[in-house]
């Protein structure tokens, strides 16, 4: 009898621990890999094609079906421009500069990314010269506030005349950026397209020129009077102004894209792409801003003289201005680890109990 027992509970013992040694038997030694990267916190999600649902482990959580997080920063260098038809107005060149953080979702091929960033913009003009005397009163967007000239000697002046030649003018934006972008990704090549909402909260003008004053006493005397500081009168004087804030239209609705390549080192990504933005906007202020103004009472002396940015005056009032900047764009993303997708994904660890039976 005692030997019928013993045989017993050797067969019950047999029939438990069977079975779960056999299941132990049939583990993919494949598993342990995976097991090793979740550890070692290197993506498993980068080891299987983006396409499959499934890995061929049959794992059917978020992190192997192809879907995960990620945030991260981005910088980006390049050109700068205003497409605009203001007469008389060469472009010379611009730049610009950003630099924001992001965030990004993936699901196989698919990638949506948003975030929020500071974009400087430098626009460059060449503006043509212009000639202006005291008989244009209110012409070509100047102001010459006089009724009879005098000059510094206090000898009446029959025509007055000003140029202001190798004009420059430079206009400064600092904007936030925020882009709602839509692309894919094949295993390393990558684009991105979409709108990004730009605004504008600061700005700055910069005008430089050359300013000559010359007179004309045909009434009294012969001849032109021109570099005679006692009259006032003076030669290529450089001249240099700083306006306000450039624009009246402070916000604008970009048309962005990138394409450039992806590099995983684990959980870290790194990006290096092409990017172009394009306003779809018109930044034009009309405001009608006198080109030139000539205070009536300091009329020969040049640095109390205001200019304005030709963007901003009565000649540029009709005309289209489109915000335009491309280059280079450098983006870091990390990927965020298993446990935080574990608290997104409430299924991962029945589906990886699944997986392992």
């Amino acid at each position: 009898m005692k030997t019928m027992k013993r045989l017993t509970l050797i067969l019950l013992a047999l029939i438990l621990v069977l079975p779960a040694a056999l299941a132990q038997s049939r583990i993919d030694p494949g598993d342990k890999r995976i097991d090793s990267q979740h550890r070692n916190k290197i993506s498993p999600y980068r080891t299987h094609d983006r396409r499959k649902s499934a890995d061929h482990k049959g794992l059917r959580s978020s992190v192997h079906s192809g879907e995960c997080y990620l945030a991260g920063f981005w910088v980006d260098a390049g050109y700068a421009r205003l497409f605009h038809n203001v007469p008389d107005v060469k472009h010379l060149g611009g730049g610009g500069l950003s630099i924001g953080g992001l965030f990004e979702y993936e699901s196989g091929y698919f990638m949506l990314q948003t975030g929020a960033g500071l974009a400087f913009r430098q626009y460059n003009d060449s503006v043509h010269d212009v000639h202006y005397n005291n008989f244009l009163y209110g012409a070509l967007t100047t102001d010459i506030r006089w009724n009879t000239i005098i000059d510094s000697y206090g000898v009446p002046v029959d025509v007055l005349y000003y140029d202001f030649a190798r004009r420059r003018d430079v206009a400064r934006t600092l904007s936030v950026q925020i882009p709602l972008l839509l692309g894919a990704n094949f295993d390393g090549f990558y684009f991105l397209a979409g709108p990004k909402i730009n605004f504008s909260f600061w700005g700055q003008t910069v005008m430089a020129c050359d300013a000559t004053s010359t007179a004309d006493y045909s009434s009294r005397y012969i001849g032109m009077y021109t570099e005679m500081d006692n009259h006032g009168y003076r030669h290529d004087v450089p001249l240099k102004y700083t306006g306000p804030a450039l624009w009246n239209i402070r916000f604008n609705l970009m048309a962005s894209a990138e394409i450039g390549w992806e590099f995983y080192l684990g959980v870290n990504h790194l990006r290096i792409a092409a990017y172009a933005d394009y306003g779809l906007l018109s930044v034009s202020p009309s405001s009608g801003n006198q080109f030139v103004s000539v205070p009536y009472d300091t009329k020969f002396n040049f640095e109390t003289f205001s200019f304005n940015h030709v963007y901003t005056t009565a000649e540029a009032a009709d005309c289209r201005m489109n915000e335009f900047s491309c280059g280079i764009k450098f983006t870091y993303l990390y990927e965020f680890p298993e446990t935080f997708l574990r608290v997104l994904n409430r299924n991962y660890n029945y589906s990886r109990r699944r997986a392992i039976r």
